[in-house]
């Protein structure tokens, strides 16, 4: 009967964000070409779905990431969705934009990518990464951003720090302060389980719907200590 009370609720809920987001979006697409003109879809040569944040590399180059937050977030098992990645578009200070894909040099292709927040100083790139089972939680992935003659772009993989269980599946940025210290923001208020939000029990699920029903604030900003993994 719990569970069925669950699901139950737990549709409704989907359902009714799903409308609420529908007519925001449209709103607030109105309201943006009204005021900055029409928009147009940027197409890539490759699969990037679900794309997150992005940071400037330099006046011309912005790179970013993509994965489908959407399918871990309602609870599709994690072995089942596609990996993430990253990209850059260039051609900024032209207008004239190309988006190409980034090689993931040296990064451990047994680990699960699902990237999130970006942060970026010099050629040194660090991004959220919720890396679930395979990673023991979420990361901070550190790569260095390469580029080379002919202007084509990759991401050498240096290292990484792991945050805490606090942090599973839900770090969403942050901002490095020095070589030992970062601030970091989760973005729900409880951490999933190691494998995924379709490990999550009846009570986490209710506990979330109160949450997004009652519209109650549960992210925080984190003064974190780096520590560096080889």
């Amino acid at each position: 009967m719990i569970k069925k009370i669950v699901l139950i609720f737990t549709i409704l809920s989907a359902l009714s964000g799903l409308w609420f987001y529908n007519l925001q979006s449209h709103t607030v697409l109105k309201e943006f070409t009204k005021y900055y003109g029409d928009c147009q879809y940027q197409q890539a040569d490759f699969s990037m779905i679900g794309p997150e944040d992005a940071v400037f590399y330099d006046d011309d180059t912005l790179i970013g990431c993509h994965s489908n937050l959407l399918k871990i977030y309602i609870g599709i098992p994690i072995d089942e969705i596609e990996e993430g990645g990253c990209y850059a578009v260039t051609g900024i200070a032209s207008q004239n934009l190309q988006i190409q894909k980034l090689e993931l040099i040296g990064y451990p292709k047994k680990l699960d990518f699902f990237p999130h927040g970006q942060y970026i100083t010099g050629n040194t790139y660090y991004v959220c990464n919720h890396g679930y089972e395979k990673s023991d939680g979420d990361r901070i992935e550190v790569f260095d951003v390469v580029k080379s003659q002919d202007s084509k772009f990759s991401l050498q993989f240096k290292y990484f720090t792991r945050l805490g269980p606090r942090f599973i599946g839900d770090a969403n940025d942050l901002v490095l302060l020095d070589n030992q210290r970062f601030l970091v923001t989760d973005w729900y208020p409880i951490a999933f389980p190691l494998e995924g939000s379709s490990h999550l029990t009846n009570l986490e699920k209710i506990k979330i719907q109160t949450f997004q029903t009652l519209k109650i604030r549960g992210s925080h900003l984190w003064d974190c200590k780096f520590k560096i993994n080889q």
